[in-house]
């Protein structure tokens, strides 16, 4: 996010939660990444 959406990240609710919604589905996708990286390299921690 840029410093261009400052005033809409301040004031517009429905702005706010989008832009958390998205950031936790992209957090997501990569802790899911993470967890297929570490099982490869050590299948035994399941």
């Amino acid at each position: 996010m840029s410093s261009k959406d400052y005033p809409n990240l301040t004031s517009n609710f429905k702005y706010q939660s989008n832009v958390l919604k998205n950031y936790f589905s992209d957090l997501k996708i990569v802790a899911e990444e993470v967890k297929e990286l570490i099982l490869e390299i050590e299948p035994n921690l399941k």
